[in-house]
C-alpha cells in the first residue's frame, strides 16, 4: 500500500511539474512573440541619425531626391517624411515639447512675394485636401540629441487648415511596420 501511495505521490508530483513547465514556455513564447512585435513597432520620441536610417525600415535605400518626402514604395497614400522643424521657408510649428499633436505648415520664404505665396498656400491646401495622405512623421531637429525623432501619425486637419497654412493632425503615436496598411483606416 505504501507503494503504491508513494506511486501516486510520485506520479501527481510529475503531471504538476509538467504542466508548470508548460506553462512556463507558454509564458516565455508570449515573451519573445511581444518583444519580436515590439522591434517591428514605431514609438513617437524614437530618434535616427539620418534619413536613410528611417527609410531602411521601408526598403528605400540611397534615396537622393526628396528623402524629406517620400511615398511608400506599396502604398501610395502613406508618404514617409522627414520635415525641418522651424524650417525657414515652410517654418512647420507645434509645440515640440509635447512632440508636436498637430504641425502647421506655411509655405512663405522671405524672397517670396505675397502673390506667390499665397497661389502656392492655394495650391498646397487642395493638393492635402485632394490626396488625404496618411504621414508618418520624423520630424528633423526637433531634439538637439539626435538628427530625428519619429513623432507620429499624421493626416490633413480638414477644420483647421486652409489656403494660408496646413495644419497636420497626430492620429497614433506608434506604427506597426507589419501592418502598415492598418493606416489607410486612419485617414478623412
Amino acid at each position: 500500500m505504501a507503494f503504491i501511495a508513494l506511486f501516486v505521490s510520485v506520479l501527481s508530483g510529475a503531471g504538476f511539474y509538467v504542466r508548470s513547465v508548460r506553462q512556463q514556455v507558454a509564458q516565455l513564447q508570449d515573451s519573445l512573440q511581444c518583444v519580436q512585435e515590439k522591434k517591428y513597432i514605431l514609438h513617437s520620441g524614437q530618434t535616427f541619425t539620418a534619413y536613410d536610417d528611417y527609410l531602411s525600415l521601408f526598403g528605400l535605400k540611397d534615396v537622393k531626391e526628396y528623402p524629406y518626402f517620400q511615398i511608400h514604395p506599396h502604398l501610395g497614400w502613406l508618404v514617409l517624411w522627414g520635415p525641418q522643424y522651424h524650417h525657414p521657408n515652410w517654418h512647420n510649428d507645434g509645440d515640440s515639447a509635447r512632440l508636436m499633436p498637430t504641425i502647421t505648415e506655411r509655405w512663405a520664404p522671405d524672397s517670396a512675394t505675397p502673390e506667390l505665396i499665397a497661389m502656392r498656400g492655394s495650391e498646397l491646401f487642395y493638393n492635402g485636401r485632394r490626396n488625404n495622405d496618411i504621414r508618418l512623421t520624423f520630424m528633423k531637429g526637433l531634439r538637439p540629441d539626435s538628427l530625428f525623432t519619429f513623432i507620429g501619425v499624421y493626416r490633413f486637419s480638414m477644420s483647421q487648415s486652409d489656403t494660408t497654412h496646413i495644419v497636420w493632425e497626430k492620429v497614433a503615436d506608434e506604427c506597426n511596420l507589419q501592418h502598415l496598411e492598418l493606416l489607410e483606416q486612419l485617414r478623412n
